[in-house]
């Protein structure tokens, strides 16, 4: 039934204007009428019956149109029932979907950037006849999802998976009311290629990439902290909040590592207090611990390993740069003063740009900032040998 409702307000729209256009018809011919009357020109009249014949090929145009496909789901992650909080960040996003078409919600990993995106499909996704996700990591995934949706379009291309996506993405450009989530993208110069350029759909793209052009960037933040209290309870099915806006704050209120916190004192029974001791005692091996999120299967230690190893393998000055900024104070770090722990500026430049990329810093004014908790499990990965290196980088006596 809503799938009808949907196809009967596009045809609405289109009536709409045709009656428009009746009327209109219907004054040029009560006007054309009065001409008449005062001896009008032949070629007067004549301009009237061509706007007669106008509206009539218009109303057949319609007629002919093929109906709307029936509408199409491509979700593949089931709805996070525990989801809780961000109606800002979700209805920032259905403001900037409407003013830009396009928008790439970024931040670190583990900031609740896919979650956001899952949830405004489900709860916008009755405002689309086609709604298509997208794994956009890898270009061979991001390849294969796309010409999925040509196939389910009947687009299929004998020349391969590629001529399907080209397919699609076409159609795309030719429709309205869809949505497309790129859900993970690297960088704006790999997906670029996918975006549709023109058309009326929404294009919402999850990234941990800061810089993007002719996209509009949302950045995306930890939860507030009634947010992240209201979530625990939630998760650990528990009523009382004793204990917890303290440990919500120890974690930093990110949204991945409240969710392991919550799988793992469910698991266990523990307390938020309990847990929050054994947190302090070895930080970054609670953050390798808990159940998987739904639609995110990596904690809160391997998605920021993941990330890291990256930015090493662009920039190898990297490491050490996370590595000193994971003993200082997290936020305004000037650059200036850390540039003498690198062989030369380059690389050291380099690796700033790298760790930004990735969102493992953000930078500012020529200073860093960086997420407490990325400190914690920074140190919490450095052995004592490197832990002595980084502190006499940084002249900290130890």
């Amino acid at each position: 039934m809503s799938d009808m409702l949907a196809w009967m307000k596009v045809k609405a729209d289109l009536l709409w204007g045709i009656a428009i256009t009746v009327v209109v018809g219907v004054i040029s011919v009560i006007v054309a009428g009065m001409i008449y009357r005062k001896s009008a020109s032949r070629r007067q009249l004549d301009g009237v019956h061509k706007d007669i014949r106008a509206i009539r090929a218009a109303v057949q145009r319609m007629r002919e149109a093929p109906p709307w496909p029936e509408r199409i789901w491509g979700v593949p992650i089931a709805r996070n029932r525990y989801f809780t909080g961000r109606r800002d960040l979700l209805a920032q996003l259905r403001a900037s979907l409407s003013d830009r078409r396009v928008v790439a919600m970024y931040g670190l990993g583990g900031v609740g950037k896919t979650q956001i995106a899952l949830e405004y499909c489900f709860e916008y996704g009755h405002e689309y006849h086609v709604v298509w996700w997208v794994r956009a990591e890898e270009i061979p995934a991001l390849t294969m999802d796309l010409a999925a949706l040509g196939s389910k379009l009947g687009l299929d291309d004998s020349r391969g998976a590629g001529a399907t996506a080209s397919a699609a993405k076409a159609w795309l450009e030719q429709h309205r009311d869809w949505l497309l989530v790129l859900d993970n993208a690297q960088s704006p110069s790999e997906v670029a290629g996918y975006i549709p350029s023109v058309g009326t759909g929404h294009v919402i793209i999850t990234t941990r990439h800061p810089d993007w052009v002719d996209v509009l960037p949302l950045h995306v933040e930890d939860m507030l902290p009634e947010e992240a209290v209201a979530f625990l309870l939630k998760r650990t099915e528990r009523v009382s909040a004793g204990g917890a806006p303290q440990l919500t704050g120890d974690l930093g209120y990110l949204p991945l590592a409240l969710e392991q916190a919550g799988a793992y004192m469910l698991a266990t029974g523990l307390s938020f207090i309990d847990y929050a001791a054994l947190y302090r005692q070895s930080e970054a091996a609670m953050m390798s611990r808990g159940g998987p999120l739904i639609g995110y299967n990596k904690t809160v230690v391997t998605t920021w390993g993941a990330s890291l190893e990256k930015a090493v393998a662009e920039a190898p000055f990297a490491r050490d740069l996370l590595g000193i900024c994971a003993f200082l104070a997290p936020e305004d770090i000037p650059t200036a003063h850390l540039v003498s722990a690198a062989e030369n500026e380059v690389s050291f430049r380099d690796a700033v740009a790298a760790l930004h990329r990735y969102s493992l810093v953000d930078l500012e004014d020529g200073a860093l900032t960086i997420h407490r908790l990325v400190q914690s499990v920074v140190r919490g990965g450095l052995n004592e040998e490197r832990t002595s290196i980084t502190m006499l980088c940084i002249d900290i006596p130890h």
